[in-house]
């Protein structure tokens, strides 16, 4: 599952953290201001620079900021960008860019096979 932690409070992190099963990670981004500490009490994984998993046939790279260039088919999925979107062209997003943002996500956990599902 994906969840931004911006912008939550620290009563709201702690309520999710307990209701969430299964392994929680957070991608540290600029707005992660809360100390190493608190995360890990919560059982929560920090993970300080991006990553890729194979899921399926699909080859996933996780991270803050947009992959630009983004190599040929792989799918990334970002936050950083809120709910900015930029002119088409402007924008050096293709359709393999998945904001996940949670501003346009509903402020809800997903799961990775709803998400590459569209």
């Amino acid at each position: 599952m994906f969840l931004s932690l911006i912008f939550q409070t620290v009563r709201w992190l702690e309520q999710i953290s307990e209701i969430l099963h299964g392994n929680l990670c957070l991608i540290l981004g600029n707005h992660d201001r809360r100390s190493k500490s608190f995360y890990r009490s919560l059982g929560i994984k920090l993970i300080s620079k991006q990553f890729i998993v194979e899921y399926g046939t699909q080859c996933v790279w996780f991270s803050h900021y947009p992959i630009i260039p983004l190599p040929e088919g792989i799918i990334n999925l970002h936050g950083h960008i809120h709910n900015n979107i930029l002119p088409p062209e402007e924008s050096q997003l293709g359709e393999n860019h998945i904001n996940m943002s949670v501003e346009v996500r509903e402020y809800r956990p997903w799961r990775l096979q709803d998400i590459l599902r569209g």
